[in-house]
């Protein structure tokens, strides 16, 4: 009996440490297979569409996402610490209470995006969208480089942080900018007369 229980435990850790991480990945709203992927520290997943998904504590430190596509993701208490979410189209995630020290969002489309209570000490926002974004108590926003895309939609309670201070660019809603311009096109119209 004793050689048996040894034999199944020294199978079962053998499985669980062969280095197999492939995960199937589900709709975080249907439950759908998305598809098999290796979510792990360091993995590479660039390019890798996962729109929908429910990546709920998992930890990607050092993955590189660049490119990727993570529309309405989900990843609650996700740990992706010097992660690389470069260009990629994060619209409509939840990424709360996350980890994403170090992390690079050069370029990241994060607009209408939940980055309540996740920390982002040292992450990289340069160029970053975040129209409409949720930051409600984000952690460390005045240690972050990099000058990232607001509007006036853009939720920074519980921050501290001053966007104008630290020099993001705010982006006028479109009907000021028509307002502007119709108001310009009337003035050379009347010019003209």
């Amino acid at each position: 009996m004793m050689r048996k229980v040894a034999a199944l435990s020294f199978a079962f850790v053998l499985l669980w440490s062969s280095g197999s991480s492939a995960i199937a990945v589900h709709n975080r709203f249907t439950s759908e297979l998305i598809g098999d992927f290796d979510i792990s520290p360091g993995s590479n997943l660039q390019g890798a569409v996962l729109d929908y998904a429910e990546l709920t504590a998992v930890n990607l430190n050092g993955a590189n996402l660049t490119g990727a596509s993570l529309v309405n993701v989900g990843m609650y208490g996700v740990q992706l610490q010097n992660g690389n979410l470069s260009e990629t189209d994060m619209q409509l995630a939840y990424l709360g209470y996350a980890y994403f020290q170090g992390t690079d969002f050069t370029n990241a489309d994060l607009r209408l995006t939940s980055l309540k209570r996740s920390d982002v000490a040292g992450a990289n926002f340069s160029g970053a969208d975040l129209r409409g974004a949720y930051l409600f108590q984000t952690v460390s926003l005045n240690s972050t480089i990099g000058t990232a895309y607001y509007d006036d939609q853009t939720s920074f309670e519980g921050t501290g942080f001053d966007p104008v201070a630290a020099g993001w660019n705010l982006v006028p809603e479109p009907s000021t900018a028509l307002l502007l311009g119709l108001g310009l096109a009337g003035l050379a119209a009347r010019r003209r007369v």
